[in-house]
This record gives structure tokens, sequence and C-alpha cells, in this order.
């Protein structure tokens, strides 16, 4: 894919997941990579950090102000927020019975495939852990080794 913000062509990793599936539906053939968000994200909040220091009007000044706390949450916040509500969903996913180990040769799997035929596999849950009207658990016989094509299109459906 392409990035017309670094005017690289990169792999599809360096793209955000929503990017990713809609490269792979065929909605977009270029767009900003991660990094290169990130950095227009965070260069966005300082520039509002800037116009907060001269002298405005309290009217404007109330409206940076929440612009400001806005972009804050959306950039440093809500990410946080999801990473940890996704690490807890999988934590109380899995049975205090099941081991580590267990999973180990379900990862190995993937990446052996992936290394071998050149296209980047997934390992996927076959009901997934935050379905809409069915959850899974974190088990291994609830993987599956699916293509990164697949596994983005099939999303959170059971």
């Amino acid at each position: 894919m392409y990035c017309t913000n670094c005017k690289q062509e990169l792999p599809l990793d360096r793209f955000s997941k929503g990017s990713q599936r809609r490269y792979y539906r065929g909605k977009i053939k270029q767009s900003r990579c991660s990094k290169c968000g990130r950095r227009a994200k965070k260069t966005a909040i300082a520039t509002t950090e800037r116009k907060l220091t001269k002298d405005l009007s309290p009217k404007k000044r109330a409206r940076l102000e929440r612009r400001l706390a806005r972009m804050i949450y959306s950039v440093i916040v809500k990410p946080k927020l999801n990473s940890a509500k996704r690490r807890t969903q999988r934590l109380n996913a899995r049975p205090k019975w099941v081991k580590d180990s267990w999973f180990e040769p379900i990862y190995d799997l993937c990446a052996k495939v992936s290394k071998e035929t050149g296209v980047k596999h997934h390992v996927d849950h076959i009901v997934p852990l935050q379905g809409k009207r069915v959850s899974g658990l974190d088990v291994p016989w609830n993987l599956q080794v699916l293509t990164a094509k697949e596994n983005c299109s099939k999303s959170n459906k059971f």
C-alpha cells in the first residue's frame, strides 16, 4: 500500500487496521501509514497547545480547550483504554485451567505457514471473544490459522 505522506510503498502491517480492511475490500489503494498518522495527530495537538498560549477571547479559548481535550482523548487516552479492554477481555475469556504452553504450537504453525507461503497469516478465534450475539473462550480448540485478508474481513463475526 502507498503512504501519501512519506511517499513510499509500504507493507500492509504498517497501516492501521481500518486502512487494511478498506484495502482488502478494494475501497482504497493509498492512505497514511500508522507512523505518519500518529505524527500528524501529535503535531495537531502541539499546534493547538501553542494557539492556547496566545491572547484569545474567552469564547475562542474555551472552544480550543474543548478541541484539545477531544484530541488528547482520541490520540492518547482512547488507544490505551481499548488495548486494556482487549487484554482484560482476553484474560477473562481464558479459563484458569488452560496453560499458556498449549497455544505455542498454533502460533508456531501460523509463523511457519506465513514464512512458507509468503502471505501473512493470523491466528483467529473461531467464536470471537467480543462477539455481539455470542462470546467465545480463549482456548486452543477455538483458534484457527487464516490469511490476514480473511481474518480482517471476518472481523468480530461468528
